[in-house]
């Protein structure tokens, strides 16, 4: 399952790792949370299929980067991109990936919160090792 694979990838990437230990969560943040930490969403799972079945998943998550001061999210999505965008190779010993292309980075402003938020778009071509 290429999330399970998302996260220990990340999660074993030393730069994200020392800014956000193992706080990577799917969705959405837990309520009260430490922070910096990161959450992913799959937003798109297109595939291409053949008349011999599915060949190739091309999944789009994004990836939100938290903290409390702009800098630190700045830091942590650094890292992050710097991970994942143009990653090419076995990730976790269960999905090969083709290629990891980021798509988008924006930096969120939400009305009466005080975190702060840098939100990046993967596109990742991969399959089952």
């Amino acid at each position: 399952m290429i999330a399970r694979a998302l996260v220990n990838y990340l999660e074993g990437v030393t730069a994200i790792s020392d800014l956000v230990g193992t706080r990577i969560y799917p969705v959405r943040l837990p309520q009260k949370p430490t922070l910096p930490a990161i959450v992913y969403t799959q937003v798109a799972g297109p595939q291409i299929e053949t008349l011999e079945g599915c060949v190739a998943h091309n999944p789009h998550f994004q990836i939100d980067c938290y903290s409390k001061n702009p800098l630190e999210a700045w830091t942590v999505a650094d890292a992050v991109e710097g991970a994942l965008n143009l990653f090419s190779g076995v990730m976790n010993a269960e999905e090969q990936v083709s290629a990891s292309i980021k798509i988008n980075r924006e930096d969120i402003f939400e009305e009466n919160v005080d975190d702060y938020r840098v939100a990046l778009d993967f596109s990742i071509w991969h399959r089952a090792v």
